[in-house]
């Protein structure tokens, strides 16, 4: 059996526990060289490589001496819950002693999620994410949600963090402190710690060199370290962000006539430019084009209101055609940021103005145009809903 392992490039202290895991006995040396064998090749018909099968072997050498039929039996039994079998494949590679757990035990497991608020969809994720959730106890998990909360969290948004990052169950209140210690000792305040775990609720498993280099990398490219931060909360995803792919996007907007401060500005206003691909932004300013604005007229808009480039440019072109056709175009050039406001609304709203007030909106009174709902509201005791159903785009 030791040479048969040896084959299977177990090494020494690897055959010892093997041989203590299984009880070796000499009489029983084929049976279990047999054993073996046929497992192994139940698991590469399933699909899987040389090294990951022996991975899962020295991880968890009781699944060797199970029987077919009850390793099939379970596999089924877990793609039953909702899990494909790919996914199921993912989750014995990374946690092979689920195959070791009974039928009832695994389907329990899936329940107490259910009765601890986590919905079917997001517990299957979990499991396929982090599959030694299987192995913790009701109470563990319990414990460490409540932790959560005790930080000042809402309960939907631990199940969300959770949701998102299920390996965070593995990591005590200690670790999570000390977590935040470090990141305010890089200047954050607590609230600010709260808040960008909420968003990207891997940042507590980032070591803090880790993230000491992502703000450096802002710093780098330009930022200022307080921009630095201010960035990295309005956008928490940065942490994650490779450096070259970072430099990449930033090249890219000095490529499309950006200078470097009106990149740095315009990307402080709508951090998620990052995630856009550039095909994207170049849409967004071909269409601008297309509609008679200048490159300058365009950095000049964009920069007013950077998270135009995150909205579709359908849209856009209906609103500024709207504008433009009741001679409002100096919004767009000047006051960009009144895009925000859907199309209804503005719709709805001059109809109002000009039809029921007899009023006229220029340059000089537009700004009643977008002022707040409840401004609105408090002032003419008509609500959004009940302006748009009066002054429908679609009648």
């Amino acid at each position: 059996m030791r040479e048969l392992l040896k084959n299977f490039q177990f090494n020494d202290q690897e055959i010892n526990e093997f041989m203590s895991t299984h009880r070796f006995d000499k009489s029983k040396n084929n049976t279990l060289k047999m054993k073996f064998i046929d497992s192994y090749n139940y698991f590469q018909e399933l699909g899987y490589p040389h090294q990951e099968i022996i991975k899962m072997f020295k991880n968890c050498p009781q699944i060797i001496t199970s029987k077919d039929d009850t390793t099939s039996y379970k596999i089924n039994n877990l793609i039953s819950l909702g899990l494909s079998i790919e996914d199921v494949k993912k989750i014995i590679s990374k946690f092979p002693r689920v195959l070791t757990y009974g039928i009832d035990n695994i389907n329990n497991k899936v329940k107490d999620y259910i009765i601890l608020g986590f919905k079917h969809k997001e517990i299957l994720h979990m499991l396929v994410r982090c599959p030694n959730l299987f192995g913790y106890s009701t109470e563990t998990i319990e414990s460490n949600m409540i932790d959560f909360l005790n930080l000042g969290y809402e309960e939907n948004d631990v199940r969300k963090i959770y949701s998102s990052e299920p390996s965070l169950l593995h990591y005590d209140i200690d670790y999570i402190n000390t977590k935040i210690e470090d990141l305010i000792k890089l200047g954050f305040t607590y609230d600010n710690v709260i808040k960008m775990e909420k968003r990207n609720p891997s940042l507590f498993t980032y070591s803090i060199n880790l993230i000491n280099s992502k703000l450096q990398n802002l710093v780098n490219l330009g930022y200022t370290l307080q921009q630095s931060k201010k960035f990295s909360l309005a956008y928490p995803a940065v942490f994650c962000k490779k450096k070259s792919a970072m430099k990449n996007k930033f090249n890219d907007l000095l490529s499309l006539g950006y200078t470097n401060e009106e990149s740095i500005k315009l990307t402080l206003g709508c951090p998620t430019i990052y995630s856009y691909s550039k095909q994207r932004l170049l849409n967004h300013i071909n269409g601008l084009k297309s509609l008679g604005y200048t490159d300058d007229e365009i950095i000049q808009m964009t920069l007013n209101f950077p998270t135009i480039y995150g909205y579709e440019f359908s849209g856009l072109k209906e609103k500024i055609d709207y504008l433009r056709s009741k001679g409002l175009d100096f919004i767009v050039l000047f006051d960009t940021k009144k895009l925000m406001m859907s199309l209804d609304l503005i719709y709805a709203r001059y109809m109002f103005f000009t039809e029921e007030r007899g009023l006229t909106v220029d340059e000089n009174y537009y700004k009643s145009l977008f002022q707040s709902n409840h401004q609105f509201e408090e002032t003419y005791r008509l609500s959004k809903q009940e302006l748009i159903k009066k002054y429908s785009r679609n009648k």
